[in-house]
């Protein structure tokens, strides 16, 4: 929910926590070890009985790649060749949390029972226990043994406020209110937006709140987070701020799904959505808050790049929130950045249709699925969604990523169908912020040897985008390499490599240009630059070939038409040059 704060109190504890976690070392008795998972068809890194080095070593190489059950596998291969097992033991416990194995991490959490853990981590999955009993009481037992520490000191005021609304929810003997629940919650963006929350599972949000919701928080959430505030507000009638919520979500998110209607209901004073749109519901549990709150850490992590701890705590808050889908998705952007393609694919596969990043979601599925060289599901996929909805605009977007993967693998009477087809539904006269498939489609058309539509296409682009180096670099080479519209193809080229000079492709097409203007002098100037930064493209070597040859640097020429030779892939082009070189 909270994208990101001013405060340096986690940013300075997360990568100590991890440490502390793994590698204190203290005189605990572990020597019956836990079960672990089946190793049998995990290839090791060293031999088929590794030494514990080995075990261990291979246990972090699997951390670092984020393959954390199978980190924890090699671990406890470790375990059982080692006599201290304290601190092995406790990684352990991490790697489980890390892997969502949170019953396996309960386990390894019970050697320390009757000894301290100066990192907290086992306070927090003792914690996980505490909560779901729904008892204050207890979940109060556990947070008095969690040491002070920074990562405390930001985590227990929060999970206590939850805890303290909890009491008064159940209580028959005091009015429940925000203000005693809260008394600690201020001075950040996160506190401040549980407040909010915790104010709304009580059922009233008192006026020194609502007063200041905006101002506290405005810096610090993200678009979905000031639209489930909106969501709060316009439930408790508070309909200015509401709207402000609602305005504030939509200025940083205009293609947010049902926005205008919310902004129209908070206007008109009406505490309904039109269906099939729901107002966002109250927070259910004591658990499901302190997920959130978990969940929110997790993000802080996230934004500091600090991924392994922001995995450790969005485990933890699916743990007490299984539906928390903010969590499996931050979980699997992580993996699916860490190349763990099928773990990030199994988590985005449990986004519901009814959730409004489903979307996102499936075309993000469809992007993995074509990292996986899997583009016909990938397609498959695409092609459902295409069936599943009524929305135009989501149509186009399919199409394209349909005609992207089409032409990624050259097939390139494919992509046009699908490109084709998007247009259709663009619709005349066409439209700015459809430029990017306007080009994707000319570059498709020059492929196909269909000149005259692929520089309609490449023009209406660039009439769209008329500083894009890439647009201009298209069109200009097309043009000097047809031998056409010399002048014009040089100005726009000139004005392409000013603006990237160190791309070897823009760097190359101005080469080539002076070449075909017969400007072999300059052609080589800028040829030899873009071999420089290109030295293994096979095309880049054979102009820097050809414009030596025109200047009488014959034996040059031939050593470029050599790496051109060797470097090039395009047998046809592989022919011209052999019959260079005889």
């Amino acid at each position: 929910m909270i994208s990101s704060f001013r405060t340096l109190l986690l940013t300075s504890v997360c990568s100590a926590f991890l440490l502390a976690a793994c590698d204190q070392s203290d005189t605990t008795d572990s020597s019956n070890i836990i079960g672990s998972p089946d190793l049998s068809s995990y290839g090791m890194m060293f031999d088929q009985q590794p030494s514990w080095a080995g075990s261990y070593l291979s246990s972090r190489v699997a951390q670092n790649r984020f393959d954390w059950s199978r980190a924890e596998g090699f671990l406890t291969k470790t375990m059982e060749q080692k006599s201290d097992q304290s601190v092995l033991a406790r990684r352990s416990m991490l790697l489980a949390l890390g892997a969502g194995d949170i019953p396996q991490a309960e386990k390894w959490a019970t050697l320390f029972d009757k000894h301290p853990d100066p990192s907290g981590l086992t306070h927090f999955i003792r914690l996980i226990g505490a909560l779901k009993t729904n008892n204050p009481s207890t979940v109060r037992t556990v947070l008095s043994n969690i040491p002070e520490n920074a990562l405390s000191k930001f985590a227990l005021p929060l999970i206590t406020a939850w805890v303290n609304a909890e009491d008064q929810k159940t209580s028959t003997k005091t009015a429940s209110s925000a203000a005693v629940a809260t008394p600690s919650l201020s001075g950040n963006g996160v506190y401040e937006f549980h407040r909010i929350l915790i104010a709304d599972y009580l059922g009233n949000i008192p006026d020194n709140i609502v007063k200041n919701a905006v101002a506290a928080t405005r810096e610090s959430i993200t678009p979905m987070s000031a639209e489930q505030l909106g969501d709060i507000f316009l439930r408790h009638k508070k309909f200015d701020t509401a709207s402000e919520f609602y305005q504030l979500a939509k200025s940083a998110s205009p293609e947010l799904t049902g926005i205008d209607a919310r902004i129209k209901a908070a206007e008109n004073k009406d505490v309904s959505l039109p269906a099939p749109l729901i107002l966002t519901p109250q927070i259910a549990s004591m658990a499901n808050g302190v997920a959130l709150a978990l969940f929110d850490m997790a993000s802080t992590f996230y934004n500091d790049q600090s991924h392994e701890s922001a995995v450790v705590f969005a485990r933890i808050s699916l743990a007490l929130n299984p539906n928390l889908i903010e969590a499996k998705l931050l979980i699997a952007n992580i993996l699916a950045g860490q190349n763990r393609l099928s773990d990030a694919i199994d988590l985005y596969q449990e986004i519901p249709k009814t959730d409004p990043r489903y979307v996102a979601v499936q075309q993000r599925l469809a992007s993995l699925r074509v990292d996986q060289g899997q583009d016909h599901d990938a397609i498959k996929t695409l092609n459902a969604l295409i069936n599943e909805t009524t929305n135009i605009d989501q149509k186009i977007g399919y199409l394209i990523q349909i005609g992207d993967i089409e032409r990624e693998n050259e097939d390139f009477k494919s992509a046009l169908s699908a490109y084709d087809t998007a247009i259709n539904l663009v619709g005349e006269p066409p439209k700015s912020e459809f430029w990017a498939l306007y080009y994707a489609r000319g570059m498709t058309l020059e492929r196909l040897k269909k000149w005259d539509r692929a520089e309609a296409d490449l023009k209406t682009a660039l009439a769209f985008q008329p500083d894009h180096p890439y647009i201009m670099n298209y069109l200009g080479y097309s043009w000097a390499d047809q031998g056409i519209h010399l002048d014009d193809a040089m100005k726009l080229l000139l004005r392409a490599v000013s603006i990237v000079p160190d791309d070897g492709y823009v760097t190359d097409s101005v080469g080539w240009a002076y070449y075909k203007q017969g400007k072999y002098t300059e052609a080589v100037e800028y040829l030899e630059r873009a071999v420089e930064l290109l030295p293994y493209d096979g095309t880049v070597n054979d102009h820097l070939g050809d414009a030596y040859a025109k200047v009488g640097r014959t034996r040059e020429a031939q050593f470029q038409w050599q790496r051109a030779l060797n470097y090039g892939e395009d047998e046809a082009a592989k022919d011209v040059i052999r019959k260079k070189l005889d």
